[in-house]
């Protein structure tokens, strides 16, 4: 991967794209419920993304969790990877070998794999050693993918984000983190995350995403 120092477009949201074409995105799985069924429609998804102007295709993976999904949930982790890999080759393609596009695999919080909205507040009840083992697994699969960059979205808990830096760390490929308002809105909270992306030398970006209008 090239190192890149001009900001990069990412994608729009997969699950929204998918529901406005018709597509049935209900229940915990969102639009990895699609990867699963109908797979072709994702890649179809990140090639429009790609049409449109983006740069990078977020995997399908946010929603796809060991606890949820059992052993098929690593099929599937490799599965968004490998369209979203597909779907890139296609835009190269079109476009031509000098431009790049890339592909970040997702890795959605906690509280997006169980479901009751605490993925907005981050208000899990867990300690750090229980978000450890809950993030590894699913870590060191899309680590062992050719994703580009690794992606951390929508991480609404300090202590999650503090579990998944020290995780993504740990492994080879590049990666960034993107906070929630929930974190954000806080002058504590987004100091201790502050603080702990400065101890993350291999952090590619820091963003914020789902912050609520004043």
């Amino acid at each position: 991967m090239v190192l890149h120092t001009a900001p990069l477009l990412l994608d729009g949201g997969l699950g929204t794209y998918l529901e406005a074409q018709g597509h049935d995105i209900s229940g915990p799985l969102w639009s990895a419920r699609v990867l699963r069924e109908n797979p072709a429609l994702i890649e179809s998804a990140h090639a429009d993304f790609f049409a449109a102007g983006a740069q990078v295709a977020t995997t399908a993976s946010y929603q796809v969790t060991f606890e949820v999904l059992g052993e098929e949930a690593e099929t599937l982790l490799r599965r968004s990877v490998a369209v979203a890999r597909d779907a890139a080759g296609g835009a190269v393609d079109k476009h031509g070998a000098l431009e790049e596009f890339l592909v970040a695999a997702s890795i959605g919080p906690y509280g997006a794999g169980l479901g009751e909205g605490t993925d907005y507040d981050g208000a899990y009840g867990l300690s750090h050693e229980e978000l450890y083992r809950w993030h590894a697994r699913r870590v060191a699969v899309l680590a062992d993918t050719d994703a580009d960059f690794l992606l951390a979205e929508t991480i609404p808990n300090v202590d999650e984000a503090a579990v998944l830096l020290e995780l993504l760390s740990a492994q080879p490929k590049p990666f960034a983190l993107s906070i929630t308002g929930a974190i954000a809105a806080d002058p504590v909270k987004l100091m201790r995350v502050i603080e702990l992306v400065n101890q993350a030398p291999r952090l590619g970006a820091v963003g914020v995403n789902c912050v609520s209008a004043p």
